[in-house]
């Protein structure tokens, strides 16, 4: 009815249900019933009234990351690739380009296409990282991406450049400030490796700065290992 088209609190709601019907949906494989959803939310915000409400906006950030770890996982990346181009699109509105929630789901739909895409996963990384270089949780979240592609592509044969040992000991530095030394090995290992390797390249600045840290947080650098043969 015309008197409830722009009550908020009905939209949100509508929004969240989409979410969880679009969750189900994927679960199911139904790619129609997706497309369906995503258009009722293409609907809901060509509203005036909803086009610039935040939690609509991350309600349909949420249906995007869903999609997008379900379709990676089936190796659909024109559909991945279509979900990150509908957070750009969200993220490149005014109001919401500044909102931490939605710059996290972001970052959480480019992890699921570090592997296939990772020269275009590191760019997006370290767009983050420049814009919420104030943000704790994105430094965090965004440095994870940028040391699994430098662990990647610095055990393949192929000369691979995406991340820089620099760029990625920056990262790995944020990875252990945040996770310690105590953290689990899977993740403090590639971390020390990442920050040994900066420091063999050049002993001087941020890479000595950060090698002193693990020091003195009680790393002994003989301790960890070499990295594991190149393959292809």
């Amino acid at each position: 009815a015309a008197a409830f088209r722009e009550d908020p609190e009905i939209a949100l709601r509508e929004a969240m249900t989409v979410v969880n019907v679009t969750n189900h949906a994927v679960v199911l494989g139904d790619w129609s019933r997706v497309d369906a959803m995503l258009a009722r939310l293409d609907a809901l915000r060509s509203v005036a009234t909803f086009r610039e409400d935040r939690d609509i906006a991350l309600e349909e950030a949420k249906a995007a990351f869903n999609v997008t770890i379900a379709a990676g996982s089936t190796g659909d990346w024109s559909r991945v690739c279509a979900m990150l181009a509908r957070l750009d699109a969200l993220r490149s509105t005014a109001v919401f380009r500044d909102n931490r929630e939605i710059a996290l789901v972001q970052i959480r739909a480019i992890q699921a296409m570090t592997h296939h895409a990772p020269e275009d996963s590191a760019r997006r990384a370290q767009a983050l990282l420049l814009q919420f270089h104030d943000d704790s949780q994105v430094q965090f979240e965004a440095s994870l991406i940028l040391l699994s592609i430098y662990t990647a592509q610095r055990t393949s044969a192929a000369q691979l450049n995406f991340v820089t040992t620099t760029a990625a000991a920056n990262a790995a530095h944020v990875v252990f400030t945040a996770a310690g030394n105590d953290s689990a090995e899977a993740l403090r290992i590639p971390v020390l490796q990442v920050i040994r390797d900066c420091y063999v390249n050049d002993p001087s600045g941020d890479c000595a700065r950060h090698y002193e840290l693990c020091r003195r947080a009680g790393v002994d650098f003989n301790q960890v290992p070499d990295w594991p043969q190149s393959s292809s």
